[in-house]
Parts: structure tokens; C-alpha cells; sequence
């Protein structure tokens, strides 16, 4: 091999080398982002199904919390207004909390009145 062939091989080796080296990192980055995607975007389809059986069963063993809601978001909740949740233990030990809504608390009622249709 003479002077040029071994600066050509060399060459290319290099690129190889360069170009192997972008595809594993970007194959290493692909993967990453696609488990948070994964994690934070994407929700097992058959977890909807769980969830709306589990919601159901709740609202037949407690019929006023879903017409509590109802009648809520029929008033129309708005920014500003402050939801309060109290629980009480069997004990009568109480723990008791509230939130003043906001805009962006605005857009997840918004986003979960448009799931229910």
C-alpha cells in the first residue's frame, strides 16, 4: 500500500469510526427519549379501561361524589375558586387540605371534561 492508498484508508477508517460512533450515541439517545416518552406520555390503553372500571365500581358504592362533581363543573369552576379536601380516619384523626385553581389547573379540567365526551 502506498503513501495515498494508507492516507485514503486511513480516511476512511476514520469516517467509519465517526460515523459508528454518531450512530451509537444517537442510537443510545433514541432509545433514552423513547422511555420518557414512554414514561410520561404514553398510557397503557388497557390502564384506561382499569380506570373507568374502577371509577364505575366507586361511583356505584358512592352515588352523591359523582353527582358532587357534576354539579360542580355544571356551576362552572373557574380560576381562583378553592377546592378543600378533608379526610377523616376511623379515628376521627382528620387531615385537611386546599388548592386556589389557577389557569393551568384550568386546562386539566378542561382536558379531563373533554376525555369524559
Amino acid at each position: 500500500m502506498d503513501c495515498l492508498e494508507r492516507s485514503q484508508h486511513y480516511s476512511d477508517t476514520v469516517n467509519i469510526e465517526q460515523i459508528n460512533r454518531r450512530y451509537i450515541c444517537g442510537v443510545r439517545e433514541f432509545r433514552e427519549a423513547s422511555e420518557v416518552y414512554k414514561e410520561i406520555n404514553m398510557v397503557n390503553p388497557a390502564s384506561f379501561f382499569k380506570i373507568k372500571s374502577a371509577w364505575e365500581k366507586f361511583a356505584a358504592n358512592h352515588p352523591k361524589f359523582p353527582m358532587f362533581l357534576q354539579a360542580a363543573m355544571a356551576s362552572g369552576i373557574r380560576e381562583d375558586y378553592i377546592i378543600e379536601v378533608k379526610i377523616t380516619d376511623p379515628e376521627g384523626k382528620q387531615i385537611c387540605t386546599n388548592v386556589k385553581l389557577t389557569e393551568s389547573d384550568m386546562e386539566l379540567f378542561h382536558t379531563l371534561k373533554d376525555l369524559k365526551g
